[in-house]
């Protein structure tokens, strides 16, 4: 099942670079969290989401002072029930203003959807491998 959920992910990321939140949404229980480290998340940000309407408040929130936005994969790696994906947000605001800013994120699924995701900072990649089962 695992290398499915890996292609579960690459489709809701490529969702969400199309602005399909429905789409995005798709791969996930109706019950899933996401959970941010304080390094992960900005002070406008929560560190709970619980459910499609806070996922969907979160999108809202981090989308929209962004003119552009889009998830790239550098790498993913399968971890049975969890798949760890590191990625950099690409961003542009209204203004100009570029950023390009790594994270690592952990899907852990229960059979073929996602129950949880959690977002580290790049910085906290060893939290993050601990979290999907992956630490030596």
């Amino acid at each position: 099942m695992s290398r499915e959920n890996v292609e579960l992910l690459r489709q809701s990321y490529e969702a969400w670079n199309r602005r399909d939140f429905d789409s995005a949404l798709a791969i996930y229980e109706p019950d899933v969290v996401w959970t941010f480290t304080a390094e992960a998340r900005g002070a406008a940000f929560k560190s709970v989401y619980r459910g499609p309407d806070g996922v969907r408040e979160f999108w809202d929130t981090f989308v929209e002072p962004w003119e552009d936005v889009n998830i790239e994969i550098e790498e993913i790696r399968d971890a049975g029930d969890s798949v760890l994906a590191l990625v950099v947000f690409h961003a542009r605001a209204r203004d100009g203003l570029e950023i390009d800013q790594p994270f690592v994120h952990v899907i852990t699924f229960r059979g073929s959807r996602g129950i949880r995701f959690e977002a580290f900072a790049k910085r906290e990649l060893e939290q993050a491998l601990e979290a999907a089962g992956l630490s030596e």
